[in-house]
């Protein structure tokens, strides 16, 4: 959304910094913040699927004795497919909003 999604849209160099430029606990903390209210529904969904998926990761890469049924795994991937075609589907500057909101660090006014 912020680079572009071709090749020959976006510099390899920029794609590169944004694709790892995500602090999961900074996205996570604004997926919790009140502001995240002021986006539409699906927006919001896709923050809170975001949210718990975290949660899971964090559980599965730390913990070696968490149980996970592959049902689990496939179910959690479905809920994350509908979550990215209802983020998708929603307006352009609202997704643009969205991603700086989860990647830029806000400041203090």
């Amino acid at each position: 959304m912020l680079i572009g999604s071709d090749a020959e849209v976006h510099s390899k160099p920029a794609w590169q910094q944004t694709y790892r430029g995500l602090e999961h606990r900074a996205a996570k903390a604004a997926c919790v913040d009140n502001l995240i209210q002021k986006f539409p529904d699906a927006i919001q969904e896709y923050a809170d699927t975001f949210k718990a998926l975290q949660t899971k990761r964090h559980l599965a890469d730390y913990d070696p004795y968490v149980p996970v049924a592959p049902s689990e795994i496939q179910q959690d991937i479905d809920t994350l497919k509908e979550a990215i075609k209802n983020f998708d589907g929603q307006d352009e500057k609202d997704r643009r909003a969205f991603c700086a909101f989860v990647l830029l660090k806000r400041r203090k006014e």
